[in-house]
């Protein structure tokens, strides 16, 4: 097998701090990027940029419709050049909108030059895995339908072209970068990057399994108040992450960003006093491991699509990390370079789950999918980096490791959630208390050597790599 495939990560943006030298103002505000907004559209005119098609799958929001009418309407008004018809369009499946709201959004897109086109429901997933995996099938598909040398911005749905960020107000949302501009500007100066992945900013993009400690230790105040900086810290709400961070408490957030239930915050959505907040010191180095996929990815070369995002199975259920095993498996190929794109996007988990048992068991089956997923990643990861390894017994090694760590992690909430029942009501104490007792008692029995076994034979058959002829 290859190894060192994070050789073929290209560092690109090398100068990063002229973009996030202010990032508490919109992108209209700040003269840089209104230079390349304006620079873009000329080039637009003069035929000088591909199109760029927007692929989404699954229920779309009109705060993300909305956001991207502000960013053409503002790109608009600072250049005075209108985009030219066929240089943006957004094809959306799966996207649960009634035909006058599809009308009435292709009316608006189409005023500022850029084309929305809604496809139907091809869903056949009962869990919440099973849709993901849906998606990313549904829009691998059709971008091999799609005809003409575009730039496809893959992205997951439930994404908006803005970021949340820190002002004089506390939190809010804004668009420090004009991003779909950001992307023309990208393809121009790396034009030896094949893809890029990139990061977003509001609800962590991880399941609630894996900040319910952090939660609920915020919401027992446990730990010494953090400050203005706490926005900083990387990983902020990440109960597993690998990042060396201090063991303080958020204060509640003023703005009322998360919304809802608790029961369904720290089962679900997964986010309290954390989300994630667009940070220059952050944005500037960004940490992320390079086979990570943060929902957003960004193709110059359409033939990375032809390889099938996989589907493993473990103990019945489909597994997460799914979209990262798909990313090692392209850079495995001669030739292929993937990048960092540097623009986050705004992540707003907004639907809740009303249903109490459905609540627990997708706490539970979400923990699973991700403990398998995660697992199977880093073994597979160490195996590919240290070509001695064995990948079976570096997934098995994987997993125990995760599944103990969880061990502690889930335990530990279920301590203390006793320091919070005034803070809940009866049923959402008894929902979270259920989730945890019942995960945790059937983490213990996991088959580990049986589960790693499954898993490698799976993903050493989905990486193998046929010698040259």
């Amino acid at each position: 097998m290859v190894s060192h495939l994070s050789r073929n990560q290209k560092n690109i943006f090398h100068k990063n701090e002229i973009f996030f030298s202010d990032i508490s103002k919109n992108w209209w505000d700040i003269p840089y990027y209104n230079q390349v907004v304006n620079e873009k559209r000329i080039m637009a005119v003069d035929e000088e940029l591909r199109p760029i098609a927007i692929l989404t799958s699954g229920p779309i929001s009109l705060d993300s419709i909305a956001s991207l009418e502000t960013e053409l309407e503002m790109a608009l008004q600072s250049s005075d050049i209108p985009l030219p018809q066929g240089m943006l369009s957004w094809h959306a499946m799966n996207h649960e909108l009634d035909s006058s709201t599809i009308t009435h959004i292709a009316q608006r897109l189409r005023r500022l030059g850029a084309a929305f086109n809604a496809i139907g429901d091809e869903h056949v997933g009962d869990d919440q895995t099973s849709k993901m995996y849906d998606a990313r099938e549904n829009v691998q598909s059709y971008a091999k339908t799609l005809k003409g040398n575009q730039i496809i911005c893959w992205l997951d749905s439930d994404l908006e072209f803005s970021a949340l960020v820190q002002d004089e107000n506390g939190l809010s949302v804004k668009q420090p970068w004009p991003w779909i501009h950001m992307v023309w500007h990208f393809a121009l100066n790396n034009k030896d990057v094949d893809f890029a992945v990139a990061d977003v900013t509001g609800d962590p993009p991880i399941p609630s399994s894996s900040t319910i400690l952090t939660n609920l230790r915020d919401l027992a105040q446990i730990g010494e108040l953090s400050n203005g900086e706490r926005w900083s810290i990387r990983d902020p709400a990440y109960d597993l992450s690998d990042q060396d961070r201090p063991r303080v408490r958020f204060p509640p957030i003023g703005q009322d960003w998360s919304g809802g239930d608790l029961a369904n915050l720290m089962l679900w959505r997964g986010t309290l006093n954390r989300p994630l907040v667009a940070s220059a010191s952050v944005l500037n180095k960004p940490h992320r491991p390079w086979y990570v996929r943060g929902g957003i990815t960004v193709v110059f070369n359409k033939s990375v699509l032809n390889k099938p995002t996989p589907r493993f199975i473990c103990n019945g259920q489909s597994i997460r990390r799914g979209d990262s095993f798909w990313l090692i498996r392209i850079l495995m190929e001669k030739g292929i370079a993937a990048g960092h794109f540097p623009f986050p996007m705004l992540h707003r988990r907004s639907s809740t789950v009303c249903d109490s048992s459905e609540l627990v068991q997708s706490f539970q089956s979400r923990f699973f999918a991700d403990l398998f997923g995660a697992a199977a990643l880093k073994g597979t990861v160490q195996s590919l980096e240290n070509r001695d390894d064995n990948l079976h017994d570096c997934i098995k090694n994987a997993l125990l490791s995760r599944a103990s760590h969880s061990v502690n992690v889930l335990s530990e909430a279920l301590e203390t959630l006793p320091l919070v029942n005034g803070e809940l009501s009866k049923t959402d104490f008894t929902l979270i208390d259920a989730a945890l007792t019942n995960t945790i008692a059937k983490l213990k029995f996991v088959d580990v050597e049986g589960s790693a076994l499954e898993l490698h034979e799976q993903i050493q058959q989905f990486l193998e790599v046929k010698s040259d002829a």
